[in-house]
């Protein structure tokens, strides 16, 4: 079903409080305890009618019909500028979620109209409160575990004069105090017009209740009609509609703001009261936010889009009640309260020419939620005569003040199809669920919902989905002058996770059969689950993998409300088992490319899939053999060659070290490896690369080797006589000892024939030659010596000095020879002595 979607700005209009209010403290003039399964078999000992009666000497109850306020009544002041309509497109041809679980509440037993279809959900039970019926159900399987009329669930309030003659039932679970709370209209048009309260003793709506009686006008002159409910932490507040038991101007709105410290205690109870007599029909707000202080309340004020928005404050015993403003739909986007037909007969049915009634567009209830307001009515567009029905549904802004988030309609265009009598709640995930009876020439009146993602577009509904579709025709009067449906209906979250929906709705069902036949309405209750919004995003470490890579870790963000995840892949090759947001999948070397895909599950179903495309890459080839110019390689050693050969549809390639020390310069099949004074052994690598993937590695176990240390040499011996030799050792070196003279060994003996000099050096392979040792001069003591003035010490000799050329002794010398030392002078030369020169010759053999 195509749905016109409004959406704009509005703004809330300054108002002084131009209501009169009267406040008084008033309490119970009725209390009693009942125990429900008890009353529900004592009546049913006592033949209680709960099937189709025989109606011939008995009138079935008409309830009052819901009164419009005065056409006299001022709202100008709150008229702001009007603002031009904006229409939005659909979210698509989206039809909302059929029901997960649906069963009948009731079917009608022919002894009232309309229904005033109510209830409420529980953590195990189900309740439907009709004019006709209070009916506890099984929450599971919806089967009938207590039922009983509802003028006897009030009949323990009976007493003296007042007989409870109940009308107009409502009932809600308040989630913050697992409680239940029943409220009902006494007696109408009467003296004895009471407001009903009941509250259960705990979660069990089948056990015991405290009931109350309150007195609606202690001049009793005034009667209470039409109550609308809400709570928050402090309060559960009733308000409903006063107006004159004979006749005169409607009187206003009183309301009733209870303490809920006391309702919930058993005891006697005292309840405060505002009566505004500006008001009409204010509807006060279920508040799923058990630390909100204020309980907001708002009515459809000028009857073509003017809401007027009051509040409660103040403490649980000492509550204040006070005008907030107004806030205008704009002009653009009015619409009438009425459809003007005669009656309010209006909505068409399959079958019959009589038309179903409709009522007005009254605030039908209210919700606040996360920060925001959620009310709905049904309007009436156009100006043809009778004008077709929609349900309109808003949403307003809390913070920073009052005003209108956005709205929409469900809504025909071409007006075939009409919806009326509107219930609407949300859930913990701002999810919505707006529950209305639907209305055609082409079929027969019946239940349907629409529902709405927090997710979709602002001003969007889902198309509707019709859960129960109507059976025959409906008129019934009994004697009046409307074919009533209604007042209203229930739509509840679930307070067993805060997510589901169930709405009760009203359908036109098959008529009685055998004597009179009598059209019947009934009820039908539906359960919707809000599935879980799609993730909102992946988290991955690689939208490309390879082949034959495991462990690649996806997440999708977590959704509220979601118990299980399911994971998919359309490719082949991957492994993968997860029921969490978070799934590591391991990829085949033959895995193929594809989607995977992941849904959040609850009871009620799956998201949309959250998608991303994977792509496999096939892996490179692992690089064959190295190809170098050294393996055994030296500290310090640079620019040493490696490389592999080339692999196929390789891109680049990655070398590694897995040793210290060592600086690799390149990207292709081959490298130049740099050797630190200080770099260690260790593997080389590589792998072959494509633009996504990386083969197995290729490796070289590499051992770096110390550059040979410096050997120091020693000997036994610096000076020999001629003919002798000495001993030379080098330590210090782990290689090869080479000498200076060609030698090698870290010993060797040397025979110079002449004074001599060695040194010597270490050589390892494949390293460097290190560098020379320490020196070491070996002084040879030659046979014969011949000395002259220039020849240095030492002045020895095996066996002979003497002279060849002149010589001068200057200070303390020694000669020393085996067999002679023969220093004579020549027709050339001299010998001589300096002044205090000591000259000693010594003849004695070679010591050394």
């Amino acid at each position: 079903m195509k749905k016109n979607l409004l959406v704009l700005c509005l703004v809330i209009l300054s108002i002084q409080t131009f209501a009169q209010v009267k406040t008084e403290k008033i309490t119970a003039i009725g209390q009693a305890t009942i125990n429900l399964s008890e009353v529900s078999k004592n009546f049913a000992r006592q033949t209680e009618v709960f099937s189709i009666p025989d109606m011939s000497n008995s009138t079935p109850k008409i309830i009052p019909l819901p009164r419009k306020y005065p056409d006299s009544q001022s709202v100008e002041f709150y008229k702001g500028p009007s603002y031009a309509a904006k229409t939005l497109n659909t979210v698509s041809s989206v039809t909302s979620p059929a029901p997960s679980f649906n069963f009948t509440g009731f079917v009608d037993n022919i002894s009232s109209i309309p229904p005033d279809v109510h209830g409420a959900v529980g953590p195990n039970h189900v309740v439907t409160t009709l004019n006709a019926r209070v009916i506890i159900h099984n929450k599971t399987t919806g089967a009938v575990i207590s039922s009983v009329s509802l003028d006897n669930f009030w009949s323990g309030l009976n007493s003296g004069s007042f007989t409870a003659d109940a009308f107009d039932p409502k009932i809600y679970y308040d989630p913050f105090s697992n409680r239940w709370v029943f409220v009902a209209c006494g007696n109408s048009r009467s003296p004895e017009s009471s407001l009903l309260l009941g509250v259960s003793a705990n979660t069990d709506p089948t056990g015991d209740w405290n009931l109350y009686r309150f007195d609606v006008d202690a001049t009793d002159v005034n009667w209470f009609d039409y109550p609308s409910c809400g709570y928050n932490k402090n309060w559960f507040v009733v308000t409903g509609n006063i107006f004159p038991t004979v006749s005169g101007p409607f009187v206003g709105v009183k309301i009733f703001v209870f303490d809920k410290t006391d309702l919930y205690n058993a005891g006697a109870l005292s309840v405060t009261t505002f009566d505004d007599e500006d008001g009409f029909t204010i509807v006060p707000a279920e508040t799923f936010d058990n630390s909100l202080n204020t309980l907001y309340m708002m009515e459809e004020y000028s009857g073509d889009g003017y809401w007027r928005m009051t509040q409660i404050t103040g403490t649980g015993p000492s509550p204040t009640y006070s005008v907030l403003g107004g806030i205008s739909i704009g002009a653009a986007n009015e619409y009438s309260y009425t459809s003007g037909a005669a009656n309010s007969s209006s909505l068409p049915q399959l079958g019959s020419v009589n038309k179903i009634s409709s009522n007005d567009a009254r605030i039908q209830n209210m919700v606040y939620r996360n920060g925001f307001l959620w009310a709905t009515q049904t309007v009436f567009k156009g100006n043809t005569v009778p004008k077709p029905a929609a349900v309109q549904w808003l949403k307003f802004n809390t913070s920073p003040s009052l005003s209108l988030n956005q709205f929409g309609r469900v809504d025909d265009p071409t007006n075939a199809v009409q919806f009326a009598y509107p219930s609407i709640t949300v859930n913990a995930n701002d999810d919505v669920l707006l529950g209305f009876s639907k209305f055609s020439d082409s079929q027969y009146a019946s239940a349907a919902y629409a529902y709405r993602k927090s997710s979709d577009a602002a001003g969007t509904m889902q198309d509707p989905y019709q859960y129960k579709t109507g059976e025959a025709p409906y008129f019934k009067t009994y004697g009046g002058t409307r074919n009533r449906w209604g007042d209203y209906s229930v739509t509840a979250i679930d307070p067993s996770n805060d997510l589901d929906f169930w709405t009760q709705q009203e359908f036109a069902s098959t008529p009685t059969t055998g004597g009179t036949v009598y059209d019947r309405w009934a009820t039908q209750w539906a359960k919707v689950c809000g599935t879980p919004d799609q993730p909102d995003a992946f988290t991955v470490s690689s939208a490309t993998v390879c082949s034959g890579q495991n462990a690649v870790l996806y997440t999708a963000s977590a959704v509220s409300g979601a118990t299980s995840y399911t994971w998919q892949f359309s490719g082949t090759g991957a492994t993968f088992s997860s029921t969490t947001n978070s799934v590591s999948i391991s990829f085949s070397p033959s895995a193929t490319s594809g989607t995977l895909s992941v849904t959040a599950n609850n009871s009620c179903g799956q998201s949309t899939a959250l998608t991303l495309a994977i792509s496999v890459s096939e892996i490179p080839a692992t690089p064959g053999a190295f190809t170098t110019s050294t393996t055994p390689v030296c500290k310090g050693q640079n620019a040493v060659a490696y490389a592999v050969a080339s692999v196929s549809g390789a891109t680049s390639y990655t070398w590694g070290y897995s040793g210290s020390g060592a600086t690799i310069s390149g990207t292709t099949n081959s490298v130049s490896v740099s050797f630190s004074p200080s770099a260690t052994s260790g593997s080389l690598s590589v792998v072959a690369n494509n633009a996504t993937c990386s083969s197995s590695p290729q490796t070289l176990a590499i051992n770096v080797n110390d550059v040979p240390a410096v050997p120091v040499i020693s000997t036994n011996k610096i000076k020999i006589c001629s003919g002798l030799g000495a001993i030379l050792t080098a330590t210090g070196c782990s290689g090869t000892v080479i000498w200076s003279n060609g030698a090698s060994g870290n010993t060797i003996t040397v025979t110079p024939t002449e004074n001599a000099i060695y040194n010597a050096y270490c050589s390892a392979i494949p390293c460097a030659n290190s560098g020379p040792s320490n020196s070491i001069s070996i002084t040879v003591i030659p046979q014969s010596l011949a000395v002259s003035s220039a020849t240095p010490a030492p002045f020895e000799a095996t066996e002979h000095i003497t002279t060849t050329g002149s010589v001068t002794i200057s200070g303390n010398k020694t000669y020393k020879a085996g067999k002679s030392i023969l220093l004579s002078p020549s027709p050339t030369t001299t010998i001589g002595t300096s002044p205090g020169a000591i000259f000693e010759a010594k003849i004695e053999g070679c010591n050394y």
